[in-house]
C-alpha cells in the first residue's frame, strides 16, 4: 500500500497533510485453509485462513510500515499481531477467499499515521470459491489486484501480487488418538452467566515519545498526546466457571465464584470470559509535537473488547482487553502507542472488587486502576474510569466424565 496526505480526502482537518509513505506485506511461504464443517448434517462451516507468520530461524513476516513526514522525520513499525489468520466468510455454500477479515478489515495498524483498516478492507482483492471446491483442494486462487482509495485524510493504492496455491487436502480429527491409554475422571462444574447491561466512562492515556534515542525509529521525538476510549455500551456477557473433581461439595464451587459465603475456595479452578459490543463506541486521539508542526487529530470506531475474570484469594479481578485479531483500541489514523506498548497481553483497563458482590444479581465493577507504561517508542500513564454494570441470568451445574491420557 502506498498513500500519502490528501486535501481532497481532509487532511488539513486531522494534521495528516505531511505524511506520505508505505505498508508493505510479503507473505510467508507456508499456511493453511481449515474448513471446520459441525451440526447436523455438517449444515455449519467456518473456514479460517492461516498464515505461518513466525519462523525460528528468520523474522516475523507481517506487515511493515515506512512512514516519512515531511523531510523532518521517518516513521518505521511493524503489524504487532493479528497477521497471522483470517476467518474467511461463508454464505450460500460459498468462501470469499482473500486477507481481510470477516468484517472486509484490512490489518495494518502500526504506531506510524496513515490509514486504517477499516478505511481499505474492503479493497483487498477476494475470490469466491464454494465450499467443496475448497475441501478438494489443488487449486491457485489469484488474489492480484491494484485498486485507488480517497478517505479521512489519506489517498493512495493498495497493489497485491499474491496467489494462494492449495496443496491436497487432509483430513484432521480431533479426538483422541487410537489406542491411546487413557484414565477417566468425573469434574464438577459451576456455571455462572451474566449480561452486560452497560459499560461506560472513559479511559484516558497520556504519552509522550521517549528520550532520543529510543523515540528515533518511531518518529516520536517531542511527540505528546492524548487517547481517550469510550466504550458506550450496552450488550455483550460474561461467563464465570468454578471447576473441580467431583468429590468436592458444591458449597466449594459456588464460594470460589463468589456465589456463596461459606466453602472452601482453595484448589478450586476459577477462570471467566466475556465480550462487548458497541455501536457507539469511539476512541479519539490528539497528538502535537513540539517542533509546532500541526497537531493530528482523529476519531474512530471502537466497537469491542473482551473481558477477563480471575480470582485472587477473596477478591475478583475484571479486566478489558482489545480483542486478538480485531482492530487495535487505541489506534486511530495518527501516530501513538498500540494496546501491547501497555500491557504483554493488550490489557486496557483493570478493576478489583470483594469476591462476595457476586452474591448479588445485579453487579458493578470499577474498573479505575491507573497504571503507567514504558513501550517501544512511547511512555505514558493509563487513568480508566470505566463503570461495568452486570446482571446475572444463570447458574447451572454439571459433572463431566473426562478421559485423561496416561502416556504409554
Amino acid at each position: 500500500m502506498r498513500f500519502h496526505g490528501d486535501h481532497a480526502a481532509g487532511c488539513e482537518v486531522l494534521g495528516t497533510c505531511a505524511y506520505a509513505g508505505t505498508v508493505t506485506w510479503v507473505p510467508p511461504p507456508d499456511g493453511s485453509v481449515n474448513i471446520v464443517q459441525y451440526g447436523a448434517h455438517h449444515r455449519h462451516t467456518d473456514v479460517v485462513l492461516f498464515f505461518a507468520t513466525y519462523d525460528a530461524n528468520g523474522p516475523a513476516q507481517v506487515p511493515v510500515a515506512q512512514v516519512q513526514r515531511g523531510t523532518t522525520g521517518v516513521c518505521g513499525d511493524v503489524a504487532g499481531s493479528g497477521f497471522d489468520f483470517f476467518d474467511l466468510p461463508v454464505r450460500a455454500g460459498h468462501v470469499d477467499v482473500g486477507v481481510r477479515t470477516d468484517r472486509g478489515d484490512a490489518r495494518i495498524e502500526t504506531r506510524c499515521p496513515g490509514p486504517l483498516g477499516s478505511d481499505l478492507g474492503r479493497l483487498t482483492s477476494i475470490r469466491r470459491v464454494s465450499v467443496g471446491g475448497l475441501r478438494r483442494g489443488r487449486v491457485a486462487l489469484d488474489l492480484s489486484g491494484t485498486h485507488s482509495f480517497r478517505r479521512r485524510g489519506f489517498a493512495g493504492s493498495i497493489e497485491s501480487t499474491v496467489t494462494l496455491e492449495l496443496g491436497s487436502p487432509r483430513r484432521v480429527n480431533s479426538g483422541p488418538p487410537p489406542h491411546e491409554r487413557t484414565r477417566v475422571r468425573h469434574v464438577r462444574y459451576i456455571t455462572s452467566r451474566y449480561a452486560l447491561e452497560q459499560l461506560s466512562g472513559v479511559e484516558q492515556i497520556a504519552f509522550s515519545g521517549l528520550a532520543d534515542p529510543l523515540c528515533g525509529p518511531f518518529d516520536a521525538c517531542g511527540a505528546a498526546g492524548t487517547i481517550a476510549l469510550s466504550p458506550s455500551a450496552r450488550k455483550g456477557d460474561l461467563t464465570v466457571v468454578a471447576e473441580a473433581p467431583a468429590s468436592r461439595p458444591r458449597r466449594d464451587l459456588f464460594a470460589a465464584i463468589g456465589l456463596a459465603a461459606q466453602g472452601r475456595r482453595s484448589g478450586v479452578e476459577t477462570y471467566g470470559y466475556g465480550r462487548w459490543v458497541s455501536d457507539r463506541g469511539v476512541t479519539t486521539a490528539r497528538v502535537g509535537r513540539a517542533d509546532g508542526s500541526p497537531p493530528c487529530t482523529d476519531t474512530a470506531g471502537l466497537r469491542t473488547g473482551v473481558l477477563d475474570f480471575a480470582r485472587r484469594g477473596s477478591s475478583l479481578r475484571l479486566a478489558y482487553a482489545s480483542p486478538y485479531g480485531e482492530p487495535d483500541a487505541l489506534r486511530t489514523r495518527c501516530p501513538g502507542p498500540v494496546k501491547t506498548d501497555l500491557s504483554e497481553f493488550g490489557t486496557l483497563a483493570v478493576g478489583r472488587s470483594p469476591l462476595a458482590v457476586l452474591r448479588h444479581r445485579r453487579v458493578v465493577i470499577h474498573l479505575n486502576r491507573r497504571r503507567s507504561f514504558r513501550g517501544d517508542g512511547y511512555a505514558g500513564t493509563v487513568t480508566p474510569d470505566l463503570t461495568l454494570v452486570l446482571r446475572r441470568t444463570s447458574v447451572r451445574e454439571r459433572v463431566a466424565v473426562e478421559r485423561i491420557p496416561v502416556g504409554p
